[in-house]
């Protein structure tokens, strides 16, 4: 992937989560890949897993509205 989100719970361990999984892909992961993957803090934080939530239920409604 290019992209790691951390959110939800994780959320609230950033501090401790971030620094470790960026140090592990630097030293596990293998190149390019390892150049290329980001790591990052979900933008909504410990409300991103009720966003995704309330999204699937919105396109649930949708899909049975046509």
């Amino acid at each position: 992937p290019e992209l790691v989100i951390l959110g939800g719970g994780f959320a609230h361990a950033e501090e401790l989560i971030l620094d470790s999984a960026r140090e592990t892909l630097a030293v596990e992961a293998l190149p390019p890949g390892r150049d290329l993957v980001r790591i990052v803090r979900a933008e909504f934080g410990h409300e991103a897993g009720m966003v995704g939530a309330a999204l699937v239920a919105f396109e649930a409604l949708d899909a049975g509205a046509t």
